[in-house]
């Protein structure tokens, strides 16, 4: 066999192999007052929309969901196993050093939570680098400032490691289809 998998909680990051290969990281659903914020988590997407109207009018801009109102109770037990089976990755990523670039993720996560910020400055960085591991940690650490019932303890992450010989173009060919396929909400952009 040419890979390792893994699913690792936050607090067990540092654990996470110092080996090449791709990772995944994923929020659970804590507690029954967190529905909605875990639903604010996956659903905070903007899309880029073109409409043409009369005349041929070009009209361009962004759409954003409309906020869901959660009225009905839901057997929480049911709804945590069917959230924890079905959950979409939020970020999908490869690395040379698993376990250092998670602890990147971490430390730009919890210094975003620290600092307070709703923003950051968009940035041009090089794919596949630590700066670029920086932006999904501005992206996930500004969501989780703005929820109350989600924490860092909510994330986890599943890792695939490949021996340190294994093809590197592969594992960018993986990664890529991955990112194209499920599409998570805080990759690459």
């Amino acid at each position: 066999m040419n890979y390792d998998s893994k699913l690792y909680k936050y607090n067990d990051l540092f654990k996470a192999p110092e080996l090449p290969g791709l990772y995944g990281w994923y929020v659970r659903l804590p507690k029954v007052e967190a529905v909605a914020d875990y639903h604010k988590i996956h659903k905070s997407k903007r899309m880029r929309t073109t409409i043409v109207g009369h005349l041929s009018e070009i009209y361009e801009g962004n759409a954003y969901s409309k906020e869901y109102e959660f009225r009905d109770s839901m057997d929480f037990e049911l709804l945590e196993a069917a959230t924890s089976c079905f959950c979409p990755p939020i970020y999908i990523g490869v690395s040379n050093n698993m376990r250092s670039r998670l602890q990147t993720h971490c430390e730009q996560i919890e210094e975003i939570i620290h600092s307070g910020k709703k923003t950051t400055e968009p940035r041009q960085v090089d794919p596949d680098t630590d700066a670029e591991s920086t932006l999904f940690g501005d992206r996930i650490g500004i969501v989780l400032s703005s929820v109350k019932n989600i924490g860092l303890t909510s994330l986890f992450v599943i890792t695939i490691a490949v021996k340190t010989n294994f093809p590197r173009a592969e594992l960018f060919k993986i990664e890529s289809f991955l990112n194209r396929t499920y599409i998570p909400i805080y990759g690459r952009k």
